[in-house]
């Protein structure tokens, strides 16, 4: 089965032509390696695919329904006052979203017209019972220890955690 699809693609960005009536096919379940010298075009198809980047007209990209692409930036930008730990947490914006609509939703059990109204009540509850599993599928109640994990695992130390990411050497950034 066919994941992706790309016919008769040309990219031209600026007045450089990255490629030209490019056609590829990727299959489902198939693992591939994109090989090449720096500026070859590699970034460019990936763009391409993540649908970052417009082919010409005349060329098209095709995904298998159901199929979500993503892409890691090779410069990803990053806030330089950030610290390196606040950074990597926010690399799953749901699992804080979550955090903090739970936080409202408890104190909103407190409210004398929630606790008070039965109706009002099993509605609040209800919603956080949908949240908590949520942000349990998620990994939310280890979120912050498998992000210092991954940190660690990469080559940093707690001591790097806390530094702004400006501070960071170039390699560490890469991490």
């Amino acid at each position: 089965m066919i994941a992706i699809s790309l016919s008769n693609i040309s990219l031209i960005l600026g007045a450089y032509p990255i490629f030209r009536e490019l056609s590829w096919e990727i299959q489902h379940e198939q693992r591939i390696g994109l090989v090449g010298p720096n500026g070859a075009g590699k970034s460019s198809l990936l763009k391409l695919i993540a649908g970052e980047n417009t082919p010409e007209p005349g060329g098209q990209v095709v995904k298998a329904k159901g199929l979500t692409i993503g892409y890691l930036a090779q410069q990803p930008d990053l806030n330089p006052l950030q610290t390196a730990l606040e950074a990597a947490m926010a690399g799953n914006p749901r699992v804080a979203e979550l955090e903090r609509h739970l936080v409202r939703l408890e104190a909103r059990l407190g409210e004398p017209a929630v606790y008070g109204n039965e109706r009002a009540l099993a509605r609040v509850l209800e919603e956080q019972q949908t949240l908590v599993e949520e942000y349990v599928g998620f990994g939310g109640e280890n979120y912050g220890l498998r992000v210092r994990d991954v940190l660690r695992g990469l080559g940093l130390s707690e001591l790097d955690f806390g530094q702004p990411i400006g501070r960071l050497s170039g390699g560490q950034k890469k991490l």
